[in-house]
C-alpha cells in the first residue's frame, strides 16, 4: 500500500507544476508538527472565513493563502469556489508542508488546476512572484486579490499579511515596468523585435563571455548627480577595472576621454536614439549590450561590436530563443543600469562597484550629471518629459552618508530591485556613487578607496574581443528553417483565436438580446463569469496577446470588480458594453499581432 507521501508526491509530479518543489522536498526530513492537529476542519474553516471577512464565494477571481498547514483551507475553497478561481497558497516552510503531505491523502487539491503551491523564501518572494505572472498568464487577475490570512499565524507573523500585499504590488508595479506602460507600448517593443530579427540573427552570443572577466573589478557607470565627484578617479581606473556605461552618460564618458566597454540600453522608445545615439561617435572596442524591442536603428549603426540580449522569461523573446540560440537571457530589472549590474555578473565580475547610483535628487534638485539627461536638446523639447520630476512626489529615504535625501517612487522601485539582487550573488557590491541613497546588502565606500584596494593590476581586455565568432552560415540556415514552420503555426493559430472572439462578440449581442436573467444577481454574476471564462481560455492560448494586452485587462476587470463590489447590477447594458469593448479590444490587437508575424517572417527570409 502506497504511503501518503507517495501519494502526495506522484499528485505533484503528476501536475507537472512542482519540479522544483519535489527536489526541494526531497532534501527535507521534517521532525513532528502538531499545528492545528486537533481543531475541527469545519469550525476552523468558518473562524478563517469571519476572519476574513468573506461573503460571496462566487466572486472571488484570485485567492492567496497565507500559509499551507494542514491544506484544509485551500481545500475547503477549492470545494466552494467557482471553476475560474485561482488559489494561491504562498509558505517558506518546507519541513511543515513535508511533515503535512506524510500525513494527509491530499492529491485532490494538489492536482487541481486551480491551485498553486508557491514555496518562496522571504527574500526573492517579489522575483518568484513576477516569473509565475509571467509564465502563468495570471498578472490580470492581481487586480482583484483576496489575501486569506489564518489566524493562527498571528503570534508568531504580525504584519505578515500586509508585508505579502506589498510584494504583490511591487512584483506587479516590477512586471508593468517590463511589459510596457501600455498595450500600446508594448506593441511596440513587439514592434522593434521583429524589426531587429535580423540583429538578433547576426549578434555576438554573450553566453560566450560568460565568466570570462571572472574576478576582475567593473565599475557600473549611470548618470546620477554624484558622479561629477568621481570623474577624475574613474579617468584613473579606466585601465584597472571593466567600464559598463548606461546610454545616458556614455556621450559624456568619452568627452572625459573614458570608453566604456560596455555600453547598455534597454528603452524600447524613438528618445532614446535621438538622444543618445543618433550622429554619436562610439569606439569600435566598445561593445553593446541591447534589448531586442531598442529602436532598431540604434544596434544597426552602432560602430562596435554588439549583442542582443532579453529580459528573462518573456514570452515573445522566450519564443524566439527557442529558435535562434544567440539570443541571451538578462535580468534588465526597470533599468538600464540594473541590465549593466546583471552583465558584470554574467560576465563574473568581482567586484561589482555602482558610481553615479543616486537614486535621489541632488544637493540643488538636479536629476542627473552634467552633459547628459537635463542638457540633451531632445528631451528640453520634450515637454511630457520634462514635467515628469516636477509632478513625482517627493519623499524622503536614508541618505549614502547618513541623513536623509529626498527620492520619488520610481527611483526606489529601482533601489529596491538592487537590495533584492547584490545578495543573491557571490559577487561583492560595492555602492561607491559618495552620494543619494543608502543601497541595503552592498559595501559602502568612496570610489578612491575602492580604486587602491580592489585595483591594483591592469586588465587584459583582448578577451572582450567579440570578431572571436565566426558567422556560421549554415548554423543560420539551420536556425531559420527550423523558425518558418513555427511562425506559420503561429499565425494559423492567430487567425483561429481571432474567429472564436468574433464569435463570442456575437454571443454576447444575442445575450443582450434576451433580458430574462436581469431580475437575478446570480444570473448576472454566472454570465460574467462564464464571459471571463472563455476569454481567459483564448487568452491563455497566446502567450503573445496576452502579454500585449495586460492593461486593457486592468481596466477591464476594473470596472468589472467595482460592480461585483457595490452588488450593482441595475445597469446591465453597462455590463454588455464593457464585455464587448474589452473582447473588441483583445480582437484589435491581435490582428496587429498577425501583422507583426506577417513581417517577421518577410523579415527572417531577407536577413536568409
Amino acid at each position: 500500500m502506497s504511503t501518503f507521501w507517495e501519494i502526495n508526491l506522484n499528485a505533484l509530479k503528476s501536475s507537472g507544476k512542482y519540479v522544483d518543489l519535489i527536489k526541494e522536498l526531497d532534501q527535507v526530513n521534517p521532525s513532528a508538527h502538531s499545528i492545528l492537529a486537533n481543531l475541527n476542519k469545519h469550525d476552523y474553516f468558518q473562524s478563517v472565513i469571519e476572519h476574513n471577512h468573506i461573503h460571496d464565494m462566487n466572486s472571488l477571481r484570485s485567492v492567496v493563502i497565507l500559509g499551507f498547514e494542514q491544506g484544509m483551507i485551500a481545500e475547503e475553497l477549492l470545494k466552494r469556489c467557482l471553476r475560474q478561481t485561482t488559489i494561491l497558497v504562498i509558505d517558506s516552510d518546507l519541513e511543515s508542508l513535508k511533515y503535512v503531505l506524510m500525513s494527509r491523502d491530499l492529491s485532490e487539491i494538489l492536482i487541481d488546476p486551480r491551485l498553486v503551491l508557491m514555496i518562496a523564501r522571504e527574500t526573492i518572494l517579489k522575483n518568484t512572484l513576477k516569473t509565475y505572472f509571467l509564465q502563468k498568464n495570471t498578472l490580470f487577475l492581481t487586480n482583484r486579490v483576496l489575501y486569506v490570512d489564518q489566524p493562527i499565524y498571528e503570534p508568531t507573523k504580525p504584519n505578515y499579511t500586509m508585508w505579502l500585499k506589498e510584494q504583490f504590488v511591487l512584483a506587479r508595479q516590477g512586471l508593468i515596468t517590463l511589459l510596457g506602460n501600455s498595450a500600446e507600448d508594448t506593441l511596440l517593443g513587439l514592434k522593434n523585435t521583429v524589426n531587429n530579427i535580423e540583429n538578433v540573427i547576426n549578434s555576438y552570443p554573450l553566453d560566450l563571455m560568460k565568466e570570462r572577466l571572472s574576478k576582475i573589478p567593473a565599475v557600473c557607470v549611470a548618470a546620477g548627480p554624484s558622479l561629477e565627484k568621481n570623474i577624475s578617479v574613474l579617468k584613473q581606473m579606466k585601465d584597472h577595472v571593466v567600464v559598463i556605461a548606461v546610454d545616458t552618460i556614455a556621450e559624456r564618458l568619452r568627452k572625459e576621454g573614458i570608453v566604456p566597454n560596455f555600453v547598455c540600453s534597454m528603452e524600447r522608445g524613438e528618445e532614446v536614439y535621438e538622444s543618445f545615439y543618433k550622429g554619436k561617435t562610439f569606439d569600435e572596442k566598445t561593445i553593446l549590450i541591447g534589448l531586442s524591442l531598442l529602436d532598431p536603428r540604434i544596434i544597426r549603426e552602432f560602430e562596435g561590436g554588439k549583442s542582443v540580449v532579453s529580459p528573462a522569461q518573456m514570452p515573445f523573446d522566450n519564443w524566439l530563443k527557442d529558435s535562434f540560440s544567440n539570443l541571451t537571457f538578462l535580468d534588465s530589472g526597470h533599468s538600464a543600469a540594473h541590465l549593466n549590474y546583471s552583465l558584470a555578473v554574467h560576465l563574473g565580475c568581482d567586484p561589482i562597484i555602482l558610481v553615479g547610483q543616486d537614486l535621489a535628487y541632488g544637493s540643488v534638485g538636479s536629476t542627473h550629471a552634467k552633459g547628459t539627461y537635463d542638457e540633451n536638446e531632445y528631451i528640453k523639447q520634450r515637454s511630457d518629459l520634462n514635467q515628469f520630476h516636477e509632478k513625482e512626489m517627493k519623499f524622503s529615504v536614508p541618505g549614502f552618508y547618513g541623513g536623509e535625501v529626498l527620492t520619488n517612487r520610481w527611483w526606489v522601485l529601482f533601489r529596491q530591485w538592487f537590495e533584492e539582487n547584490i545578495p543573491k550573488h557571490p559577487n561583492k557590491g560595492i555602492n561607491a556613487t559618495e552620494g543619494g541613497a543608502f543601497i541595503k546588502g552592498a559595501e559602502h565606500l568612496s570610489l578612491i578607496d575602492v580604486f587602491n584596494h580592489y585595483c591594483n593590476k591592469s586588465v587584459d581586455f583582448s578577451v572582450l574581443n567579440t570578431n572571436d565568432y565566426s558567422d556560421n552560415k549554415l548554423l543560420k540556415s539551420e536556425q531559420i528553417a527550423h523558425f518558418l514552420p513555427r511562425i506559420n503555426e503561429v499565425i494559423h493559430q492567430n487567425e483561429k483565436y481571432r474567429g472564436k472572439l468574433k464569435k463570442l462578440l456575437i454571443d454576447i449581442e444575442t445575450l443582450n438580446n434576451h433580458r430574462k436573467w436581469e431580475e437575478s444577481k446570480v444570473k448576472v454574476l454566472t454570465n460574467i463569469v462564464d464571459f471571463d471564462r472563455r476569454i481567459t481560455l483564448e487568452l491563455s492560448t497566446d502567450k503573445n496577446l496576452a502579454q500585449t494586452i495586460q492593461y486593457a485587462n486592468f481596466t477591464y476587470r476594473s470596472k468589472m470588480n467595482r460592480l461585483i463590489e457595490l452588488e450593482d447590477f441595475s445597469h446591465v447594458q453597462q455590463v454588455y458594453a464593457y464585455l464587448k469593448e474589452f473582447i473588441t479590444t483583445i480582437i484589435y490587437y491581435a490582428e496587429k499581432l498577425n501583422e507583426l508575424y506577417q513581417l517577421l517572417v518577410s523579415n527572417v527570409m531577407a536577413s536568409s
